[in-house]
């Protein structure tokens, strides 16, 4: 196997102001496994400080911070459609690896061959589905993303078949050359075992957005909780649709 060279983008990324925790682990976990693997000969990655004190690399990779990248969002507007291009030419790497997804529409790749990983069409579904709920400006902007994405990368991976098949889709209503996607999955950590003892409670992540579906998600454990006899605690963590409470549940 010939020997790569890449540069991966995280200067976007920043765990506290971050919308998706799942892409921030992904995208994290994703190159401190990449960074293990023997078949880069060298692997350069768009940083932020933020991220010094979370990333487990080898003392081989070159990172390089660009705070700007998460200073406002017209930073990160810059650094998506250009900042990244131009970091990723001047590293003279073969690949540029965009682990959000969102490719340029104001600049082609060039020097380099491009690499992406999207996680699903949450845009384009809530501009069809839920008209108004998302800032239009905001699903204009990813959605011209996602056609850019789906136009030029050589490779594309994401986390389900699914997923696969909605971007499938879309290239085809777009009327663009099929593009090649692999399906990659997200589980790129091995959980360790820490030995404590097991809590007699449940963890419930909640959201206010439509697509996550938390109303329906707890009535589910409304049920299972009444049929399983489960007496410990049910602890929510995120927000609540409007108008949802749950102060009729026990325990919760």
């Amino acid at each position: 196997m010939k020997p790569i060279s890449m540069t991966y983008s995280l200067s976007d990324q920043d765990f506290s102001s971050t919308k998706s925790l799942g892409i921030f682990n992904v995208a994290t976990r994703l190159l401190e496994n990449l960074a293990k693997q023997a078949c880069f000969k060298n692997l350069t990655v768009l940083s932020n400080s933020s991220l010094k004190n979370i990333l487990k690399l080898p003392s081989g990779v070159a990172i390089q911070d660009y705070d700007k990248a998460v200073a406002s969002r017209l930073g990160r507007i810059f650094w998506d459609q250009i900042g990244a291009y131009e970091a990723a030419r001047d590293s003279g790497n073969e690949w540029l690896f965009l682990p959000k997804g969102f490719a340029s529409f104001f600049r082609k790749p060039s020097s380099f061959k491009l690499a992406t990983y999207v996680y699903d069409a949450a845009h384009e579904f809530y501009q069809t589905n839920y008209p108004g709920a998302m800032p239009w400006f905001e699903c204009r902007y990813f959605n011209t993303c996602l056609r850019a994405t789906l136009r030029y990368s050589d490779v594309i991976f994401t986390d389900s078949d699914f997923a696969k098949n909605e971007l499938l889709r879309l290239a085809c209503e777009f009327k663009l050359k099929e593009p090649y996607v692999v399906t990659a999955g997200i589980g790129f950590s091995r959980i360790e075992e820490d030995g404590g003892t097991k809590s007699d409670s449940l963890l419930f992540l909640t959201s206010a957005w439509p697509h996550k579906l938390t109303e329906k998600g707890l009535s589910f454990v409304e049920r299972w909780q009444r049929k399983s006899g489960f007496s410990g605690s049910i602890k929510l963590v995120g927000s609540l649709p409007p108008g949802m409470s749950v102060s009729r549940y026990i325990g919760w």
